[in-house]
């Protein structure tokens, strides 16, 4: 099927609300674990990874296509 943007768009919001997403659960730790952790920062780190999962999967869509330029014949 066609690649449609608002599923992925779910996908990505799921996953980056889950505690299965490495880079989170490596940023929580960083700000000192999950007890320390302001439900302010909470938001921020979300958004981040939201907006990480969001660019990787373009990315990688990007990478698949075969070109991103489509030549038409300007007479035509």
């Amino acid at each position: 099927p066609p690649w449609s943007i608002q599923d992925h768009v779910v996908e990505v919001v799921s996953i980056s609300r889950g505690a299965g997403y490495p880079w989170r659960t490596e940023l929580i730790a960083d700000l000192g674990g999950k007890d320390q952790v302001s439900t302010q920062e909470k938001t921020l780190v979300d958004l981040c990874v939201r907006t990480r999962l969001l660019l990787d999967s373009l990315d990688a869509w990007l990478l698949e296509q075969r070109s991103l330029v489509v030549i038409r014949d300007p007479h035509s």
